[in-house]
């Protein structure tokens, strides 16, 4: 159940703020990293694997707890992306 909602909140708003206007400068992409919630440890309680294949081809993945908000998500989508792999 939390995956489908995820999911539709995650589908909605990326259609309202694209990934790539939010990656465009350095100092954007240190914000976002610096607004990542610590990792917590796998097989903890609460704890969702998230995984998204970017448009490079590459893929990344991170755990969050599920009161993260979702924003701790496009966080570490930016930074991803605006990683040089």
């Amino acid at each position: 159940m939390i995956n489908c909602l995820l999911g539709f909140a995650f589908h909605h708003s990326w259609r309202r703020y694209p990934l790539a206007a939010a990656v465009k400068t350095a100092a954007a992409i240190a914000a976002a990293t610096a607004a990542l919630p610590d990792q917590p440890a796998a097989g903890s309680e609460g704890v969702v694997d998230v995984a998204v294949k970017l448009a490079d081809g590459r893929r990344v993945r991170r755990r969050f707890h599920r009161s993260h908000p979702l924003q701790a998500i496009f966080s570490f989508l930016v930074s991803a992306v605006g990683s040089d792999g």
